[in-house]
């Protein structure tokens, strides 16, 4: 009889052993699951944002660009038509969506809002007669350093979205540079 009660009791701890170590290993399951998904979430999200900002730093490119090239072909027209001209608007309106999706606390972001107040401050001067036909120039010469900025801006946070989504490359990297 008293086999059979040491042999209960074995039983019994075994069992009760197993479930422990099986609900160990499945939260700590969980708990990666969660975190590869939060991972997962915050990648898509970062992904989002770039292609948003992308769409907008593109608009307002090709929307300045063609306001440049309206000058330099109809000068004279150009303050009669272009404040009424739909492009106008929209670059005035895609500067601001650059802005608010950027965060000046951020080298290469601020670089990039630094540069898009000093166009937009030059197309708004010119428009409202504060400046002159020959101060325009200014807008024309901003329009490669702000391509450049937002190039290398969109290059880096695609690496750090990269980073990120991989952080095996991540640890890697740290051992190489380290």
């Amino acid at each position: 009889m008293d086999q059979v009660i040491l042999s209960t009791l074995i039983a019994v701890g075994v069992c009760w052993y197993n479930n422990k170590v099986i609900k160990e290993n499945l939260k700590e399951q969980l708990s990666a699951s969660a975190s590869k998904t939060y991972k997962e979430l915050i990648t898509a999200e970062r992904i989002e944002w770039i292609n948003s900002l992308r769409e907008s730093m593109a608009d307002y490119l090709s929307n300045s660009y063609y306001i440049d090239s309206f000058y330099s072909v109809y000068p004279d027209q150009m303050k009669k038509s272009i404040v009424d001209n739909p492009i106008y608007k929209e670059v005035i309106k895609e500067a601001f969506l650059i802005k608010i999706k950027l965060n000046p606390k951020q080298l290469e972001h601020n670089e990039v809002i630094k540069i898009l107040d000093n166009m937009q401050g030059i197309l708004i001067d010119f428009f409202d007669g504060k400046i002159n036909e020959s101060t325009f120039n200014d807008y024309e010469d901003e329009l490669p350093k702000f391509e450049k900025a937002c190039i290398n801006l969109l290059k880096k946070e695609w690496e750090q979205i990269k980073k990120e989504a991989n952080p095996e490359q991540l640890s890697v990297e740290k051992e190489i540079n380290s």
